[in-house]
């Protein structure tokens, strides 16, 4: 029996990127619902259970209850580089909120972080 793990080359993470994601993972911090946020490694972890618990009647307009999740994690991420010009993710207003979002960077950052959370 084969047990190597086989990740698609598009969702590989690279030695360089392990550091980067498991600091995201931990200090990037989603609203999960209106009286609290999560980091996003625990936010994850919430919709994979969610999505294993519900089934076939997962709604996936509305996992928590809301329409806005996945935006809320593109948010959040585009608000955790702030106002940079590094930042690839998004842009920021002036008081720090996501102003426009890199929907396929964010994406792209997504799947490897739940692709690195399931190795």
């Amino acid at each position: 029996m084969n047990t190597e793990q086989h990740v698609p080359e598009h969702l590989s993470v690279t030695p360089e990127e392990i550091q980067t994601i498991e600091s995201f993972l931990d200090s990037i911090k989603v609203p999960y619902n209106k009286e609290i946020s999560l980091p996003l490694r625990q936010y994850l972890q919430e919709l994979v259970v969610v999505l294993w618990q519900d089934g076939r009647d997962f709604n996936p307009r509305k996992p928590f209850g809301k329409s806005m999740w996945k935006r809320d994690v593109y948010e959040a991420i585009v608000e955790s580089f702030g106002k940079t010009e590094d930042n690839a993710y998004g842009t920021v207003d002036d008081e720090g909120f996501a102003d426009k979002i890199n929907y396929g960077k964010c994406d792209e950052l997504v799947k490897k972080m739940i692709a690195y959370l399931m190795c």
